[in-house]
């Protein structure tokens, strides 16, 4: 397994109101993906788990292109409005 080390400018995440946390919860799940629901079988489970194809999980040019959300100038989806899309490039840097 390839590592990945990326380096947050926090002050382009702050220019969006963005904080780092959200910024790693997004590379987590596109990376190693989060469960989003059950497929019941029978009496089986399974965690049904979205992630980036594996053609973009792996080098720069996937988490560059990994979409975090922002608050723009709107105030986000908390406040109702729509959130703007940032291209993770744009955040941070990775070596």
């Amino acid at each position: 397994m390839n590592e990945v080390i990326v380096e947050i400018d926090r002050a382009a995440i702050a220019r969006y109101g963005i904080n780092a946390s959200e910024v790693n919860e997004t590379l987590e799940a596109g990376l190693a993906g989060r469960v989003v629901g059950t497929f019941i079988e029978g009496q089986r489970r399974f965690s049904v788990r979205v992630r980036l194809a594996e053609e973009s999980r792996h080098g720069r040019a996937g988490l560059e292109n990994l979409l975090v959300p922002a608050l723009g100038g709107g105030g986000g989806c908390r406040s109702g409005n729509w959130p703007e899309w940032l291209p993770g490039g744009a955040l941070s840097g990775e070596s």
